[in-house]
């Protein structure tokens, strides 16, 4: 009960963004089974396209199509595929340089064994039935059935170009973040979490100075005096800022509008952040009382949701002037 606690965390969210330039032209081809390039000012076509030289910082001149014909100029084996790899069975990372550039792409291959990957094996690109403007409309690249040499990338034409300037379909880019890790809090950060547990909010005193800081720290953030003791709180305290949530976000449980408040308990110098509830956004008021409410002690656990949110204890004080509060 004296070491600290360990627990899996997940973080997951997805995010929206909107592309232009060469980015537009790359990811719009791509949802038409096309791939597109760009060259550069001395005739190089560099893939994926770029806005500018990455050796010059010109700006290249025009975007260029390609085929979806190249060959394999280095590869590695992924025989363990993980949750966040494109294929689930073992397969080839490969940088892959079609026929008409002169850099490489990288993207999977699909064969079946590791013996079946050679550097200058020539490969297609095999596309989706469904393309929605990403990297992944290529489901990978797989061996040509007539396999012939190919030396050297040499100068040659591409299969279409456009100017820069030229308008291109829209492009909004759907990002899925999950990123799984294994929290450690440490011995301090440990004992405070299983206070919570316990219906309890501890904090720690600084030896030196006298602040008083929820969370406890190894050592007081002010004067970098420890170890710090450990005092013990009430669980109520007044709203020092806030903000009005209105705008939804995956994986929200709570209904809109809610409020999100800083809290300084009785007793600290420092004020933490929580939940408020059982209070209408309009009426909340910086310099507000309120108090913890517990979840029912079957449902305690060494975490912040152990407190399900802060509520008034009585009448606010008058609307301020402040620019403590503001509304999201």
């Amino acid at each position: 009960m004296n070491g600290a606690l360990r627990a899996p965390h997940v973080v997951a969210f997805s995010y929206r963004r909107s592309v232009g330039g060469a980015d537009r032209r790359f990811l719009s081809g791509l949802a038409e089974a096309e791939i597109w390039g760009s060259r550069a000012a001395d005739g190089r076509v560099l893939v994926p396209p770029l806005d500018h030289d990455p050796e010059t910082g010109a700006t290249t001149e025009e975007f260029v199509r390609l085929g979806e014909v190249g060959v394999v100029r280095a590869w590695t084996w992924m025989a363990e595929p993980g949750p966040e790899h494109p294929r689930e069975r073992a397969f080839a990372y490969a940088l892959v340089e079609l026929d008409d550039a002169d850099t490489a792409l990288l993207h999977v291959v699909d064969v079946d064994n590791e013996s079946e990957m050679s550097t200058g094996m020539r490969v297609r690109a095999d596309w989706r039935s469904v393309r929605v403007g990403s990297i992944l409309d290529i489901r990978a690249f797989v061996p040509l059935t007539a396999v012939r040499p190919v030396s050297g990338t040499g100068r040659r034409a591409g299969r279409g170009t456009i100017p820069r300037g030229e308008a291109s379909v829209s492009v909004e880019v759907v990002a899925d973040i999950h990123l799984e890790y294994m929290y450690e809090p440490g011995l301090v950060a440990s004992a405070f979490l299983r206070s919570i547990a316990e219906r309890r909010i501890t904090g720690g005193r600084c030896s030196s100075c006298g602040g008083v800081y929820v969370p406890a720290r190894s050592r007081c953030p002010a004067c970098r005096v420890g170890p710090m003791a450990e005092v013990e709180l009430d669980d109520r305290g007044v709203i020092t800022s806030y903000t009005v949530v209105h705008v939804p976000f995956d994986g929200m449980t709570l209904e809109l509008p809610f409020v999100s408040a800083w809290v300084r308990l009785d007793g600290a110098d420092v004020s933490i952040p929580h939940l408020l509830g059982e209070v209408p956004p309009e009426e909340v008021r910086v310099g507000q009382r309120v108090e913890a409410v517990w979840m029912p002690n079957d449902e305690l656990a060494p975490t912040w949701e152990s407190i399900r949110y802060f509520r008034p204890t009585g009448s606010a004080p008058e609307p301020e002037d402040t620019a403590a509060t503001c509304d999201g």
